[in-house]
């Protein structure tokens, strides 16, 4: 879900219905909270949509509310999604999608239950800390229900119109959003998989960037973030083999698969680490990686060897890594991130939080 400060003035649930699913959050007399409430959402998305508000206590929030019907429709829409898939055979008929469905049907019902995503806010407002660069909205848990989020309502602006007006920003913005999302997955253990350019916002007054939408947060147990972590040395080595027993570990190969499916699985994630692998800044926007790998995946998939598809939650890192590529290649930024991992391989890991 998409959370963007610079609205389309378009309201997508009508008055009526706003307003009785706000009274049954709240009470008939829900417009006693508040001071102002702007009906007119400033962001809106495909589970829900986001107001502007002022409570009796002063505080600017941001009133998220869930559209009507969306958890009941969840189940069929990835269903109808499967059934496209299969109908116009864009996957290889050998492979076994049903966990994959299972688990985005799963993450989706996660993400429309906004208690959990407050209980998801606050985990990693805790883990932030008293950062001086990262802003995490703080949950209002007297407005807070399963289909209304409230939150402190954060300052800023695209990353993407910010380094338009001010290109100077563009590559330390960048290397902080990287660093960020290497710590989540390497030392923390838990990772926002949604990184839509929306949700991060920058605030030009104190210089920081504000995070967003944490429906989509994900925590790895402290043996699977150990897993990545090696996959990553053995890649960043160029280690064939090691890169095999790590990607075993991970589970995006079998030790008893075919040799050159092994392979060619090694060799496709020793290319995406292309930008950890390379010495001084990457160049994003000018790397040609993203057609590469593409090419590589085409192939191995036209090949009967194609054996399966990788873990849920390596296909939710996948969806991170991705955004975050696309992000800095399209405001052109260079990073060096191969010393910003061997920074955070230097890093003790942090204990896996718990979501209670």
């Amino acid at each position: 879900e998409t959370e963007v400060h610079h609205p389309s003035r378009t309201v997508r649930v009508p008055r009526s219905d706003l307003h009785a699913l706000l009274a049954k959050a709240w009470g008939e007399n829900w417009q006693d909270l508040f001071t102002s409430f702007d009906e007119q959402p400033f962001a809106a998305a495909s589970i829900g949509q986001v107001h502007e508000a002022i409570d009796t206590q002063g505080r600017h929030l941001a009133i998220k509310v869930q559209y009507p019907g969306i958890r009941k429709s969840i189940d069929s829409d990835v269903d109808n999604v499967a059934s496209l898939l299969r109908w116009f055979k864009l996957l290889p008929p050998q492979l076994d999608i049903q966990p994959l469905l299972e688990a985005a049907k799963q993450q989706l019902h996660d993400e429309a239950d906004y208690q959990l995503e407050a209980r998801y806010l606050e985990t990693y407002r805790e883990r932030i800390g008293d950062d001086d660069i990262f802003r995490v909205p703080e949950v209002i848990h007297k407005l807070t229900t399963e289909n209304v989020l409230a939150m402190s309502f954060i300052e800023g602006e695209s990353i993407e119109v910010v380094v338009q007006q001010h290109p100077e920003l563009r590559n330390q913005l960048a290397t902080k959003i990287i660093d960020l999302s290497l710590k989540e997955f390497l030392n923390w253990g838990m990772v926002q998989t949604d990184p839509n350019f929306a949700n991060f916002r920058y605030n030009a007054r104190d210089n920081t960037i504000g995070l967003l939408d944490f429906g989509a947060l994900r925590i790895h147990d402290s043996g699977r973030s150990e897993s990545f972590t090696e996959l990553l040395r053995a890649a960043m080595q160029q280690d064939l083999e090691k890169t095999v027993n790590a990607a075993c570990a991970v589970g995006y190969i079998e030790k008893d698969d075919p040799f050159n499916y092994r392979m060619a699985i090694a060799d496709l994630i020793q290319t995406a680490a292309e930008p950890a692998i390379h010495e001084g800044s990457y160049n994003f926007r000018n790397s040609s990686l993203s057609q590469r790998l593409s090419d590589k995946l085409l192939t191995l998939r036209s090949q009967k060897d194609f054996q399966r598809i990788p873990p849920a939650d390596v296909i939710f890192l996948h969806r991170k890594l991705a955004g975050i590529y696309l992000l800095c290649a399209n405001i052109n930024a260079h990073v060096d991130v191969r010393t910003k991992i061997h920074d955070i391989f230097e890093l003790p890991p942090e204990p896996v939080p718990a979501v209670i």
